[in-house]
This record gives structure tokens, sequence and C-alpha cells, in this order.
């Protein structure tokens, strides 16, 4: 037997549940997605592996003044395996710049740091010697022949203070390699 109790409840949890199917249902957040790629089957593959190093070993700067070149040194990379679509390499730099001269790398070594000398990079390629910059904005071409290429530089340890004092450099740059 039912309990007036028990019928009350009963009606209670009906209406309630009635009361929540008439509820409207909230609007949704959306998003769209748009995935989009350019595919290319361009590549070369490079010459070396891991960071490659340019050491100008131990310079004498004794009676050195602004703007003389302390050193320089020839640098290359090698690709090889280019696909045949590949017919030239951009190269440009990235690093930081010089106080001194922003078309300069800044010494960015943290221990007994040497002043006075920052570093100047050029590519030698199809159109000469091309000088690349810290922020990327000039770059050199490489023509890509019989699926290879080697793409020159030169490195110059340049005084750009009259006030020179010992220590180590250490310039960090990024070549960075588009093919065309």
């Amino acid at each position: 037997m039912f309990s007036v109790k028990s019928i009350r409840v009963a009606l209670l949890c009906g209406s309630l549940l009635s009361a929540l199917h008439t509820v409207p249902a909230q609007a949704g957040d959306t998003a769209n997605v748009t995935v989009t790629a350019t595919i290319v089957n361009r590549t070369c593959t490079p010459g070396w592996s891991g960071e490659q190093k340019v050491d100008f070993n131990t310079v004498d700067v004794a009676g050195m003044k602004k703007p003389d070149v302390a050193k320089e040194k020839d640098f290359t990379l090698s690709l090889t395996g280019c696909s045949s679509e590949v017919r030239k390499v951009k190269v440009t730099a990235r690093g930081t710049a010089s106080e001194a001269d922003g078309a300069a790398f800044k010494n960015m070594a943290t221990d007994l740091k040497a002043t006075g000398l920052d570093i100047y990079l050029n590519g030698i390629g199809a159109a000469g010697e091309t000088p690349l910059d810290p922020g990327g904005t000039r770059n050199v071409e490489y023509t890509v022949s019989n699926g290879a290429a080697d793409l020159k530089f030169k490195f110059y340890l340049t005084v750009n203070d009259d006030h020179i004092t010992n220590g180590k450099v250490s310039v960090p740059i990024t070549l960075k390699m588009d093919y065309e």
C-alpha cells in the first residue's frame, strides 16, 4: 500500500523529471579549423652532422685598430644527393647583431670574453662574395649542379673598437638553407 508521503515524493520526482525535459539546451561553442600544407620533394643531403666549428685558434691583435681584419677563414658546407627539382640553394644567416655594427655578429662568449672584436660573414656564391647579416635580411645563392653544391663562406674576425681586451670569442650563427 502506498502512503500519502510516498505519493507526494513520487509526484515531486515526476514533476522534476518533466521540468528537466522542457529546459531548452544551451548553445555550445564551435571552432572552424583549416589544415593546409604545401608538399614538395626538393631536398639535398648535408655532408655534415651536428654543430660545425670555425676555429681561428690564437689571434695576435697587437697594434690593430678599427676596422682592421684580425684574421679571415674560409669555410665550406657541402650538399649532395639533391633532387632534380633543386636548381639553387639560398642561404641566410641568423645571430646576435653587434652593438658596434648591426651587420656584424656579436661575440657571445660568457667565460673570459674578448672585447673590441666582431665577426662578419660573407657567402661566396654564384654572384660572388655577398655579406650576410645577423637578421637574415640578405641571402646568398648557390647553384646546384649534378645534384650537389658547395656552399662557400668567409668569416672575418674584425676589430670594432680601438680598445681590445684579451679573451675568448664565441659567435653562434645559424645558417638557413632554402631549396629552389
